[in-house]
């Protein structure tokens, strides 16, 4: 065998070496990749699992989501409703505390009127029964006036008649005894 053959089966005898070396390698990285395939598809399958757990909690989770949601819609509306309940019945309060104020007002002004009337009406009482005394007064003093005056003209007219009566008698005389007398006149009473 010539150098050049040695040499091929040497080269022949290490690539074979080689060959097993990679061919050895190749059959570890497939098994090893195998190995590697199954563990991929086993986390695969776990995380499928783990993707369902998590959809179902998702689900579960959007649901009470919802369910808050709606609760909350509920009380916000309950409050609104609260609210507005609220505010009508403060507006209600309002006005009705307003009215009362301007009747409050209207009834210390009516007061005030009133208790100006009163002490007027004091004054004029007072005045009126003041002149009603004074006028008492005045009659008191005509009526005793007028007993006086009245005293007077009784004892006037009872002086008048017995004149009257005396003249009468002294007439009677003077006609049955026929002269013609003649008083003289007097003035004084």
């Amino acid at each position: 065998m010539s150098t050049a053959g040695k040499v091929l089966a040497v080269l022949s005898v290490l690539m074979l070496a080689v060959w097993i070396v990679l061919m050895s390698a190749v059959t570890k990285l497939n098994t090893d990749a195998n190995k590697r395939l199954v563990e991929i598809k086993e986390d695969i399958a776990k995380l499928k699992i783990d993707v369902d757990i998590v959809k179902r909690n998702a689900d579960e989770t959007l649901v009470k989501i919802n369910q808050e949601q709606i609760a909350k819609e509920r009380d916000m509306r309950l409050v609104r409703i609260r609210l507005s309940t609220a505010e009508r019945q403060f507006s209600t309060t309002q006005e009705s505390l307003t009215r009362h104020l301007i009747q409050l007002k209207n009834a210390t002004q009516a007061l005030e009127t009133a208790k100006q009337g009163l002490v007027q009406r004091s004054q004029e009482k007072a005045g009126l029964e003041k002149n009603k005394a004074d006028e008492e007064a005045v009659v008191k003093q005509f009526q005793g006036k007028n007993d006086e005056l009245t005293n007077q003209l009784v004892k006037l007219r009872t002086d008048f008649q017995k004149a009257l009566a005396k003249n009468q008698v002294e007439v009677q005389k003077h006609l049955k005894s026929g002269k013609a007398m003649t008083r003289s006149a007097s003035f004084v009473r």
